[in-house]
């Protein structure tokens, strides 16, 4: 079954192939200011905290690389 959501996955897709490189990144950049406004606006944060705060939760949970430990 097709649905709605399919639909526009796959004129999203056609647009997006369309693009150079360049454009590309330059959209993927739009969308990453977008979504860091939205987060701001939701938070009630300034742009400088909110970013901090995000790369702190995607540092959370992981664990430094063997190859980086220093031997004791």
């Amino acid at each position: 079954m097709y649905s709605v959501a399919d639909e526009l996955r796959t004129e999203t897709l056609k647009r997006v192939k369309k693009l150079s490189p360049e454009e590309r990144v330059s959209l993927a950049f739009e969308l990453g200011d977008f979504d860091l406004a939205l987060y701001c606006t939701y938070h009630g944060l300034d742009p400088s905290v909110a970013l901090e705060k995000v790369r702190l939760l995607r540092q959370s949970g992981r664990r430094v690389s063997a190859p980086t430990r220093i031997p004791r």
